[in-house]
């Protein structure tokens, strides 16, 4: 065969090559995206930065604590540049971007991070950063295009700021009741006839803090057991909590906590 003819025949492999593996094309590119999706959606190092390791480590706080500390810390923020905006009458030009931007990145904390942190509980944590998001822009647009008066009477003058606050009392309110409980989840470190001493993470639902705690226990327990414990709080968390015994023993694979 000559060499031409070889080419012609070469040529014409590679087509009926190509040709044969078009079914499996759909495949591979299935592959492709699921490798990309993966890499896009690997979970971040639950790492705590060195220079703040001591100051969590001394308050039985790890990473989860550390992630929700930087979501309060940019709500904080956001309600911060919210009443100087409003209080200043600030160009929204140099506040409008500010919002935007802490809003933008809690909300992705809150999708990356707090959802890793805090397992099947991530509703409830997602539901109060929007409800923070909502009130800072709600207050902004209301007070700023509808800002109280200093003459008239009473219910004028003070209305758009008693719909601010008289809003978010009730956003909070609904969501006690809706994610509310009065029962939070822990580590047992030790244990001693109906005594034991658990580790508890900090849990928004019930309103507890992270933290070493002897309590009572209804229930037989051993070291390394996750337990459901009980916990006394108020309707708003204004009162605090307190954590009061252990009611049971839980299956962590059903809970998604404390990975």
């Amino acid at each position: 065969m000559s060499e031409k003819n070889s080419k012609i025949v070469e040529f014409f492999r590679k087509i009926g090559s190509a040709v044969l593996s078009l079914p499996k094309a759909p495949n591979k590119l299935n592959k492709t995206y699921q490798k990309l999706r993966e890499k896009r959606t690997k979970e971040p190092e639950r790492n705590i930065p060195n220079r703040l390791q001591g100051f969590f480590k001394n308050r039985e706080a790890g990473w989860p604590e550390y992630v929700m500390l930087k979501a309060q810390i940019s709500i904080i923020l956001l309600f911060i540049f919210t009443v100087v905006s409003v209080l200043t009458e600030g160009p929204w030009l140099i506040f409008g971007p500010i919002l935007l931007i802490l809003s933008v990145y809690t909300a992705v904390l809150s999708h990356n991070q707090l959802k890793i942190a805090f397992g099947k509980d991530y509703p409830a944590y997602r539901a109060f950063v929007g409800i923070c998001i909502g009130i800072a822009w709600g207050a902004n647009f209301l007070l700023r295009y509808f800002p109280p008066v200093s003459e008239g009477i009473l219910i004028e003058s003070t209305l758009p700021i008693m719909l601010v606050i008289t809003g978010a009392i009730f956003a909070f309110i609904i969501f006690r009741i809706k994610y509310g409980r009065s029962h939070t989840y822990g580590i047992v470190l030790e244990s001693k006839e109906d005594k034991a001493k658990v580790k508890v993470r900090y849990d928004l639902r019930s309103n507890a803090k992270q933290g070493v705690y002897y309590v009572e226990s209804f229930v037989p327990v051993e070291k390394d057991d996750m337990v459901k414990i009980n916990v006394d709080r108020s309707m708003l968390g204004l009162r605090g909590f307190a954590i009061e015994a252990v009611t049971e023993k839980v299956s962590n694979k059903k809970l998604g906590l404390f990975d």
